[in-house]
């Protein structure tokens, strides 16, 4: 009987102390706006150099594109990052 109760308090301990670990470590996920507008079509680059390096500003290193437009000849554009760290 000793023996389970100490293995029981033992495993319950190794759950708390490793079950904590996870949560105290949660990523933060952001998300970054960058509008740009080019007379030589270059717009999507600009948006996304906006909104990189608005991120990288904020500490953030783990970005991808989720979403993004472009205007009809390329000249404006928007593109959206979100972004982890």
């Amino acid at each position: 009987m000793f023996v389970r109760i100490v293995i029981s308090a033992l495993l319950t301990a190794s759950f708390a102390v490793l079950g904590t670990g996870g949560a105290a470590h949660a990523d933060e996920t952001r998300q970054f706006r960058g509008e740009g507008s080019s007379s030589f079509g270059f717009a999507y680059e600009w948006a996304y150099g906006q909104a990189l390096g608005r991120a990288r500003d904020a500490g953030f290193t783990d970005c991808e594109v989720i979403d993004s437009y472009i205007w009809p000849g390329g000249y404006s554009a928007w593109v959206l990052l979100e972004c982890t760290r």
